[in-house]
């Protein structure tokens, strides 16, 4: 049982990031479908979003595949976070009229934001690989600031959406999360990646 454990542990942690975002992309779906499926929320209202998350993995998979992980444009590079981002301002886009959430609304603000963290840090990995982590860190969290305004600013003009400084401070707060387990999960990922080299 422990040998077939660490046996989809190395498969896991050799896994390229692309193969990461399409698993991230992946949960994102079946997470959407949970929360409609509990708001009441119709697959028609909600058709768009799911779409381009689809896209999202899909994308990530056929990059994968064709350029490695390390083989991809910085254009190409860019695509999981521009998609996302898109994804962001096409449900901030909807105004979800007759829904009836049975918790506040605004605790998604910090798991979606969160996400998005992690987003932004793939964007500016270059930085974390060179090892300016205070660099890195500010890059990400501005990035995620500046789009929470854009977004909330978008949100005033939607009917049935208001524009807010909470939903601002939780959105930094949700990408602030997501930084934190990237560079969790590097650490880990490089802890896990020596002991197995040791036991090869």
């Amino acid at each position: 049982m422990n040998d077939r454990i660490g046996q989809w542990v190395r498969v896991v942690i050799d896994w390229n990031a692309w193969m990461w975002f399409a698993a991230i992309y992946l949960a994102l779906i079946l997470g959407s479908l949970f929360v409609m499926q509990i708001l009441s929320i119709s697959v028609m209202q909600m058709k768009a979003p799911l779409a381009i998350l689809a896209l999202g993995g899909v994308s990530s998979l056929i990059i994968g595949r064709s350029r490695g992980a390390t083989g991809a444009s910085a254009w190409l590079r860019s695509t999981p976070t521009l998609i996302y981002l898109l994804f962001i301002f096409v449900m901030s886009s909807k105004s979800f009229f007759g829904v009836r959430p049975f918790v506040n609304i605004d605790y998604f603000h910090p798991v979606e934001y969160a996400f998005l963290g992690v987003f932004f840090s793939w964007f500016w990995a270059p930085s974390l690989l060179r090892g300016e982590i205070f660099s890195f860190s500010l890059k990400v969290l501005t990035s995620g600031v500046l789009f929470g305004v854009s977004d909330e600013l978008h949100q005033w003009f939607v009917p049935g959406r208001t524009c807010s400084i909470v939903d601002l401070i939780l959105d930094f707060i949700g990408v602030s999360i997501g930084l934190g387990i990237v560079l969790l999960a590097r650490r880990v990922h490089g802890f896990l990646k020596e002991r197995f080299a040791q036991r090869d």
